[in-house]
């Protein structure tokens, strides 16, 4: 059969055979609605689709043999012609994917010589392989004889298989059957700078050494991450290990010997500890940040690795270095039924802003930061603005972040080492969530961020290093900070998303409770951003009119330089004033409204963003300006 349980031929056993033979065996396949004789195709391993679905797998001579294995509720195989059958490389590639597999020989020469072929093939492709010859076997005996000797049976095969050692080759036969020049092993020094090419040679394609951070990263099948539970340590003391099989391997008796002797002292911390420094520097290990995460529109998930340009998953692949990953499988036909109707809700049916919710959120699941945005949910509570925040953060794993609300506003002393920054390389979805009353939009800071542009960080103790921003802020407000620039480059930045919904009493769910209901639906909830991704990818963002239209209105609220002229001054061309009662006015203005004072400087610029003249009549005045005359 092959993978999908299909027949491909069949293989049936004569007895006696023709021409005087003790027994004979002939291959059919069908044509058409009829058998015909011979395979019809290439010999295929016998339980191929048990295999494919095994960690495992004993290989015997003959389907009868098999047979008996899986009776015990064992995975086993063989090759339709015994002994006698070819060893294709299709074989090897099915085979290779196995964690471990244990060859039983028929108890003789041909069985033997066949085990031998066999394992030397798969050593070195195959985590872990054994070549167990039965105990208490005549010649030419096998298995199923095996098993009829009483007290043998699962368990004592199991035993024996345990206690078995590792399957080596032979010295002499060290590049034996169809073993490529390149598997040769390699001759290293006894040195510690020997044990670290040992590393390097074995698990070079696993290691690199994040010298920003100081430490290692290692690949686990899907993605490179800081190494924190001992991985490289466990990787050298495996490359110690292999040290004996170079002495096993060593053809020259005094350099086994010292092979020997080198692999015991490494074994020492002093050892091991000097290997994994030495091995930081060596060619191809030192990775830089600028090196990680590099392609911003791959995605990575449980299984595989999205690109967002088309929609289409691809396996994990180290060379891609991503670092993060989404802890959910991507189907893109999976749906979420009860995050659409959560929107519905919270965005009273508006589905033009719905829509321009889902292309946000698909923009925010990429690199990209082109739109050079922030993004401002805000309402007063209760509106489900942070349940919304936290599933997107939830779903995207370590593609998010939360930050303190604090980073993003002004404050004093703001210098020195800035680990919240340095924390965001890296990710895509940058949260926060305001909960205290009115502050200042750190603007050059939000500028800064948003602006596409290399920046530079470091971790405390750490080096700086310079990072170009992926991520998208998404800060949560009940109160909107205050923005104090009037200028395009900052309000061109801001995209207001208004949460006007107060969910009534009787439909508030808690949020533990909500968030059990998202996660459910996390595939679909992921489906719905890709579909997003794709949209923003066709069309960008597309602000609708109600984002535009709180935008607009929040820019008035924070225009304090146009409301002290609407409420205060004239503004005609026919008229002047001094500089110095006109700038007395707005700080009394401000100090009767509780707003923050602008310098005289500062004062003096935001008129002349607005158009006015400043000119010398009489000393410091401001022309086409006058001030309202109080009743």
């Amino acid at each position: 059969m092959d993978e999908a349980s299909n027949v491909l031929y069949l293989k049936e056993r004569l007895e006696p055979g023709r021409n005087g033979k003790r027994k004979e065996f002939v291959f059919k396949h069908l044509e058409g609605d009829r058998w015909a004789m011979g395979r019809g195709c290439d010999p295929a391993p016998y339980n191929l689709p048990q295999i494919t679905k095994s960690k495992y797998c004993f290989i015997v001579e003959g389907e009868a043999k098999a047979d008996l294995l899986n009776s015990w509720g064992l995975v086993a195989t063989c090759l339709d012609s015994g002994a006698n059958s070819p060893i294709k490389n299709e074989h090897i590639e099915i085979l290779s994917k196995l964690e471990k597999v244990v060859i039983l020989p028929d108890s003789d020469k041909p069985g033997r010589e066949y085990a031998s072929k066999i394992a030397s093939v798969l050593h070195g492709k195959v985590g872990e392989l054994r070549v167990v010859e039965l105990p208490g076997l005549s010649e030419a005996e096998d298995v199923l004889d095996w098993s009829k000797i009483p007290g043998n049976n699962k368990e004592k095969l199991i035993e024996l298989v345990q206690n078995a050692p590792e399957w080596m080759p032979d010295k002499g036969e060290a590049a034996s059957v169809n073993q490529p020049e390149t598997n040769k092993p390699k001759v290293f020094n006894c040195t510690d700078l020997g044990n670290a090419k040992r590393l390097v040679s074995q698990h070079g394609d696993v290691i690199r050494y994040y010298y920003a951070r100081k430490k290692w990263l290692t690949w686990d099948g899907k993605t490179w991450s800081i190494d924190n539970n001992g991985q490289i340590l466990r990787l050298a003391k495996k490359t110690v290990h292999n040290i004996y099989q170079e002495a096993y391997l060593a053809s020259d008796p005094d350099i086994s010997k010292r092979l020997g002797k080198w692999g015991a002292k490494s074994q020492g911390k002093d050892k091991i500890t000097a290997m994994v420094s030495l091995a930081e520097s060596e060619e191809e290990i030192p990775i830089q940040p600028d090196e990680l995460d590099t392609n911003p529109y791959l995605l990575n998930c449980l299984n595989g690795t999205i690109d967002l340009r088309t929609g289409d998953l691809k396996p994990h692949d180290p060379k891609d270095f991503i670092t993060k990953i989404i802890r959910v499988e991507y189907d893109p036909a999976a749906q979420c039924p009860q995050w659409l109707e959560f929107l519905e809700m919270i965005f009273n049916w508006n589905y033009d802003l719905i829509r321009f919710i889902q292309r946000a959120v698909g923009y925010s699941l990429t690199g990209d930061t082109s739109e050079q945005c922030l993004f401002l949910p805000y309402g007063l509570g209760e509106n489900g603005k942070s349940s919304f925040i936290d599933a997107i953060s939830t779903l995207l794993g370590d593609y998010a972040q939360a930050a303190d609300f604090e980073t993003f506003l002004t404050k004093k002393n703001d210098g020195g080492t800035r680990n919240d920054i340095a924390r965001m390389q890296g990710r895509r979805f940058i949260s926060a969530v305001e909960t205290e009353g009115e502050r200042r939009l750190a603007e050059v800071l939000v500028k800064q961020l948003t602006g596409g542009d290399t920046i530079t960080a470091r971790f405390l103790y750490g080096e700086f290093f310079d990072f170009k921003p992926e991520f998208k802020l998404w800060l949560a407000c009940n109160h909107k900070p205050n923005i104090k620039g009037t200028d395009h480059a900052i309000w061109r930045r801001i995209k207001l998303i208004p949460f006007n919904v107060k969910i009534p009493k009787e439909k508030r769910i808690l949020k533990s409770k909500v968030m059990e209901m998202f996660t459910k639906e996390f595939p679909g909830i992921l489906a719905w951003a890709v579909q997003g991704s794709l949209e923003w990818r066709r069309g960008g963002l597309q602000t609708p009119e109600e984002v535009q239209n709180a935008t607009n209105h929040y820019r008035e609220e924070m225009d304090v330089i146009g409301a002290f002229l609407a409420e205060c001054c004239i503004l005609t061309p026919e008229v002047k004033s001094k500089a110095s009662d006109l700038y007395g006015a707005y700080k009394n203005w401000c100090e009767a409204g509780g707003e923050y004072i602008l310098s005289q400087r500062s004062f003096g610029l935001r008129l002349t963003e607005r158009g006015l003249e400043r000119v010398k009549s009489g000393g410091n005045c401001w022309k086409g300006i006058g001030l309202k005359i109080e009743k």
